[in-house]
């Protein structure tokens, strides 16, 4: 039990006393201390009667750059990158030097240039006209960071590419070339199957192709007619009739263009392996189809469905090559070993292998040893043993010279922390012990020069002998940051719980 003097009228007063019995004001649960200089002051200051610090805008700061750090840390993981940056900026506006956010901010600022340079590569081949590879470029960077310049930017590209593979099919349709114009139409049908333009233009281009055929075929029937007067003629283009229709069958044994087919089916609407080419242009028509819609997408389990489906087909090595991508952005958000490892297991030859295996061994860097247990848990008891037997030494060595936060004080000293515990013994106690409970957390970090730190919470129980009334036994949560040469750098202090004589 700690003697204070009111805040109100300067009596000394027992800091559990339910009023000053001066002035009456409340004092239990109802005072605190100026984060500052300390002083004594009602919960209900705005300001520091002693040394004018803004207590309340103080707490109102705290509370709302705590906000936007967690808004940002969390857009961040979620791989939100553009809207992390804008959280942190707010984060930091109300507090520049507090380190976390400066370590967030640098992690994020990273992620953006990284992006930026791939935006910039991709608006960069948009312009030079390279608009395949600028397309590929950008759905990658949409993949990790769906932000709205990015996908404007793509819907930029996929507009050039479907123009651009119109005027080349407009321009081959002007130059009597039907069929490689259908080529082009379906290219530009697989980026926008919905689109009304191409959709028209492609049955103009398919009545070119089928009024070309037609033509050609009247021309050969004529052709037949005159040659069937003559017997030998009429059996030498028998024969050779066969031996064209073999030759484009064979041909369609090895062929992923769907023209070949159109082009075999119309040739010989009745010949002997219509069926099965008929059927083979099904199923290759499907599968393009299929692919069309699933090429683009960011769902790989719909990839997955398509390979179970087309397990051997034309488009499978491009759906695994997709998969294999899709994976690795799931296993980068998730960012935990188990999951690099699953990534590993399932693509032991994928692209991202080796940076799976990096992320694996930086993420196990990152676990707590057992002999850094040891030493963090040393050095708490050490802290604790050195305020109860008021062992100077013990105490001192356990602490940096400097702590960047030391319970409501920034960049405290080694005189704070003799004052703390010269606060703890009051002039009625005769012992103090503490005892460093078993549920002990610790989370260790990599600082920006590589080195790492360690974020400790735990709960620590202090028992009191002491000549008169007052609390025996109490309970706190402490929270810890210990650096890299074993010593507090940090320290917050709130009581759970206590009980008295």
């Amino acid at each position: 039990m700690a003697i204070i003097k009111c805040p109100e009228c300067g009596q000394s007063v027992s800091e559990l006393a339910a009023n000053c019995p001066g002035c009456g004001c409340p004092i239990n649960d109802n005072i605190d201390h100026c984060p500052e200089c300390g002083e004594v002051v009602l919960k209900s200051y705005a300001e520091c009667p002693k040394c004018h610090c803004p207590i309340k805008k103080l707490e109102e700061k705290k509370a709302t750059e705590d906000f936007f750090y967690k808004k940002a840390f969390d857009a961040f993981n979620a791989g939100q990158i553009s809207k992390a940056a804008n959280y942190v900026e707010k984060a930091l506006s109300e507090d520049t030097n507090n380190p976390e956010l400066i370590e967030l901010k640098s992690k994020i600022e990273s992620k953006l240039e990284v992006n930026e340079q791939k935006y910039n590569e991709a608006n960069h081949l948009f312009e030079e006209k390279h608009n395949v590879s600028a397309l590929a470029l950008i759905n990658k960077l949409i993949a990790i960071d769906p932000a709205d310049k990015y996908t404007t930017l793509k819907d930029q590209i996929l507009s050039a590419i479907i123009k651009e593979q119109l005027q080349k099919a407009n321009a081959l349709l002007e130059a009597n070339k039907p069929e490689e114009a259908v080529e082009i139409i379906m290219k530009a049908r697989s980026f926008d199957p919905e689109n009304i333009e191409i959709k028209h233009l492609l049955e103009t281009a398919n009545e070119k192709v089928e009024k070309k055929k037609r033509v050609k075929r009247n021309t050969v029937i004529g052709i037949i007619a005159v040659i069937a007067l003559i017997v030998i003629g009429t059996a030498f283009y028998f024969f050779s009739s066969i031996k064209a229709e073999d030759d484009a069958w064979d041909k369609l044994q090895t062929s992923t263009n769907l023209n070949d087919y159109q082009e075999y089916l119309a040739e010989y609407p009745h010949g002997k392996h219509y069926g099965e080419a008929k059927a083979l242009y099904d199923k290759l028509s499907t599968e393009l189809t299929d692919w069309a819609s699933v090429s683009s997408s960011v769902d790989k389990y719909a990839v997955k469905a398509f390979l179970a489906k087309y397990p051997n087909g034309v488009c499978a090595a491009q759906a695994k090559t997709r998969l294999d991508s899709l994976s690795w952005v799931d296993a980068s958000n998730i960012n935990k070993p188990e999951a690099y490892a699953q990534y590993m297991t399932d693509f032991p030859n994928g692209k991202y292998f080796s940076e799976a295996q990096q992320k694996s061994s930086q993420l196990k860097d990152l676990e707590v040893s057992a002999n850094e247990q040891n030493q963090i848990s040393n050095v708490i008891s050490q802290f604790f043993n050195g305020i109860a037997t008021k062992d100077e030494g013990q105490l001192l060595s356990s602490v940096e010279s400097t702590m960047t936060k030391f319970l409501n004080k920034r960049n405290a000293t080694k005189a704070h922390v003799l004052a703390f515990m010269n606060q703890m013994h009051a002039t009625d106690m005769t012992a103090i012990s503490f005892t460093v409970n078993n549920d002990l957390k610790i989370a260790k970090k990599q600082l920006s020069d590589g080195q790492y730190s360690y974020v400790v919470t735990c709960t620590v129980d202090e028992k009191i002998e002491r000549t008169e009334p007052g609390e025996t036994f109490v309970n706190y949560g402490v929270n810890f940051e210990v650096d890299n040469f074993m010593k507090i750098s940090s320290l917050g202090l709130r009581k759970i719980s206590s009980s008295s004589n």
